[in-house]
């Protein structure tokens, strides 16, 4: 089932009733941002404009069509999503998937990638994020950690794009045949999600990936038997002024 809102008071208060009517944990998945090197020191660094110190930088970035304002805008609007449950005393928890491939210098062999290795040991949200949280009175202790199929944990705080595509085709591309890696990324973080027992996933997804995100979403359900009831809003992810534009709700 999908609906389209331009206002963003009528889909927080949409979101707000997916909360209410949850049988059980909930996730959001909010703030998604991709990794891109530091003109200054090379390393990586969150795609989030606000953070970076180049000024050439920060304007590229803000201006991209699925980085923008995405990180900070979709971040904001699940901590009041996230707010909301704490108050409705619901088991709510935070989702970050971050693209740590797409801009990334290609130097070691996939997951053995030393620019990867060095920010994943560093292991800490960006200061918007921790500044979004502490304001609404919420912490970091709400954000799911990252776990490889075997249960442990990977990262503390951030979802591999790189990991994900991985363990698909380690594990699941024989039982699916899904070819689109945003769809193929897309099954083992909803199984992780299936294991940690939740039942409401709100997932804030650049309009960019809405078909092979809505195709992982019908196959988790079909083929892997994915029972929780997935709510992924579609958005422009651009400028500010029009961000919430013509966002569309699909859920399965």
């Amino acid at each position: 089932m999908a609906s389209i809102t331009s206002d963003k008071a009528k889909l927080l208060g949409v979101l707000k009733k997916e909360i209410e009517n949850a049988d059980g944990k909930i996730a959001i998945l909010a703030g998604h941002f991709a990794l891109i090197h530091d003109k200054g020191s090379g390393k990586l660094v969150p795609g989030i404009f606000q953070e970076l110190g180049d000024m050439a930088q920060k304007e590229a970035t803000m201006a991209h069509p699925y980085m923008g304002h995405f990180p900070s805008e979709t971040w904001k609007l699940g901590v009041l999503l996230g707010k909301h449950a704490s108050e409705m005393e619901k088991d709510a928890a935070f989702v970050i998937l971050v693209n740590d491939w797409q801009w990334v210098e290609k130097v070691g062999f996939g997951e053995d990638n030393p620019y990867r290795q060095e920010f994943y040991q560093k292991s800490e949200l960006p200061e918007l994020f921790q500044s979004e949280l502490r304001g609404a009175s919420l912490n970091e202790e709400m954000v799911l950690p990252f776990r490889m199929k075997d249960g442990r944990v990977n990262n503390r705080f951030f979802l591999s794009e790189q990991r994900l595509r991985s363990q698909f085709g380690n594990y699941y591309s024989n039982t699916c045949d899904l070819e689109n890696q945003c769809a193929r990324e897309f099954i083992p973080l909803l199984l992780q999600l299936h294991k940690e027992e939740i039942k409401l996933l709100i997932s804030f997804i650049p309009r960019t990936c809405m078909t092979p995100i809505n195709s992982g979403s019908q196959a988790a359900k079909e083929i892997f038997g994915v029972e929780m009831r997935i709510v992924n809003v579609f958005v422009n992810g651009t400028f500010q002024n029009d961000f919430w534009e013509a966002t569309e709700i699909h859920s399965f």
